[in-house]
C-alpha cells in the first residue's frame, strides 16, 4: 500500500458515523415489530459488528510497512498512543 492508497480509504471517523448510522436503520425497522429491548440490542450488534469486519477487510491483508503508513494517516501525533 502506497501513500495515495491509504488516503483513499475512508477516516475511522467516517467509518463509526456510517457503522452507526446502519445500527440506527436497523433498529428503526426492528422498532416496529420487537421489544424496545431487542432494539437496542440488535441496533449495537449490527453497528459494531459492521465496523469490525469494515476494519478487518481494511487492514488484516496489510504488511508492516502499508500499516504504519495507514495508522500515520489516522494519527500522526504521538499524543494519544503516550497517553494509552
Amino acid at each position: 500500500m502506497d501513500e495515495q492508497t491509504a488516503a483513499r480509504q475512508p477516516s475511522e471517523r467516517r467509518r463509526v458515523i456510517r457503522s452507526a448510522g446502519i445500527g440506527a436503520l436497523t433498529a428503526f425497522a426492528l422498532a416496529w415489530f420487537v421489544p424496545w429491548q431487542m432494539v437496542v440490542l440488535a441496533g449495537f450488534l449490527v453497528a459494531s459488528s459492521v465496523l469490525l469486519l469494515w476494519i478487518w477487510l481494511a487492514v488484516g491483508w496489510l504488511d508492516a510497512a502499508s500499516t504504519k503508513i495507514l495508522a500515520t494517516r489516522e494519527d500522526d501525533s504521538r499524543a494519544a498512543p503516550t497517553l494509552l
